[in-house]
C-alpha cells in the first residue's frame, strides 16, 4: 500500500477509535461516578481520546504534505503508524490501572512509542525541507 494510502487510513481508522472512546466518555458522564469497566479513570481515558483524534489527523496531515514531494520510506511509515497508535494507547493502559506505571514493559513500551516519534518527525521534517529547498 503506498504510503499516503497507509498514513490517511491509519489516521481516518484512529479518528474512529476516539469517536467510539467519545461515547464511552459520554456514558461516563452520564452514569455516576465516572467508572466503567475496564477503564478507572476518566482523565485518562480523555487523555486518550485526544490524543488518538490529535495522532490521526497528523498522520493524514503528513501524509498530504508529502505526497507530492517525497515517497517516504516504508520502515519510517511503519514507525509512524506504531507511534500515533502505541502513544494514544499508552493513556488506556493507565485508564485501566495507574499502577501498570510501575511495570517495566509499560515502561519499556512508552519509551519505544514516544521515542519512534522522536525519531520520525525530525526525519521528515528534515527530508520535506531538503527536497522543497532544492
Amino acid at each position: 500500500m503506498h504510503a499516503k494510502h497507509l498514513l490517511i487510513s491509519s489516521g481516518l481508522v484512529e479518528i474512529c477509535w476516539a469517536i467510539v472512546l467519545g461515547w464511552y466518555l459520554a456514558l461516563s458522564i452520564i452514569a455516576r461516578p465516572r467508572k466503567i469497566p475496564p477503564f478507572n479513570n476518566f482523565r485518562r481515558v480523555l487523555q486518550a481520546h485526544i490524543d488518538y483524534i490529535l495522532m490521526g489527523m497528523l498522520q493524514m496531515g503528513v501524509a498530504v504534505a508529502t505526497s507530492d514531494v517525497m515517497v517516504l520510506p516504508d520502515w519510517v511509515v511503519k514507525m509512524f503508524v506504531f507511534g500515533a497508535w502505541a502513544n494514544a494507547s499508552s493513556f488506556l493502559i493507565f485508564a485501566v490501572s495507574e499502577d501498570y506505571v510501575n511495570y517495566m514493559v509499560v515502561k519499556i513500551f512508552s519509551v519505544i512509542s514516544f521515542l519512534s516519534l522522536t525519531i520520525v518527525f525530525p526525519y521528515i521534517a528534515m527530508e520535506y525541507i531538503s527536497k522543497t529547498m532544492e
